[in-house]
């Protein structure tokens, strides 16, 4: 009986050893770089972009009429930079006149936390014989922003051009 006890006490023991010395390896794995640069995965921040002025007026006959709005990054941390920012101009239209053009580039760009860039744009108009007062509505919205775009992406401001 000793020497069964004494079996089981020598394998346990060398068994104890064993199943340790691979432990201490798992536990004190080390590893070098060379430039010390670490990239797991992507940092997105969180820009919050606003446009102004919005509802603007610009009461004028003459055409085009040149108008340009702010693209503001309100966000206050330097990581929370706006990416690759692009508007869109749509043309809300009543009765018989018609806009014959916009133009505008899209790309606004990327705008830092807590820094803004001008959109500048024309429109050309044409209003027709008909007297009276005349409207165009002008929707800028953000179609495009990388960083945080289910925040930003349908963001709006308006511009109207009225001819008395």
């Amino acid at each position: 009986m000793r020497k069964l006890t004494y079996g089981w006490l020598i394998l346990t023991a060398a068994l104890a050893i064993t199943f340790s010395a691979g432990l201490g390896a798992w536990f004190s794995d080390v590893e070098v770089s060379a430039r010390n640069t670490f990239a797991a995965g992507t940092w997105r921040g969180n820009p919050s972009l606003s446009l102004e002025p919005d509802d603007a007026e610009a009461e004028t006959c003459e055409s085009p009429v040149s108008h340009s709005i702010r693209v503001l990054n309100t966000a206050q941390q330097a990581r929370d930079i706006a990416v690759n920012v692009k508007l869109a101009v749509s043309v809300v239209k009543g009765e018989e006149y018609v806009t014959d053009d916009v133009s505008c580039d899209p790309v606004v760009g990327d705008i830092p936390a807590g820094e803004e860039r001008e959109f500048p744009l024309s429109v050309e108009l044409d209003w027709g014989d008909d007297a009276g007062e005349k409207e165009v509505k002008l929707r800028i919205e953000v179609v495009g922003e990388d960083n945080w775009p289910e925040h930003n992406v349908g963001r709006r401001a308006h511009f109207t051009i009225v001819c008395r």
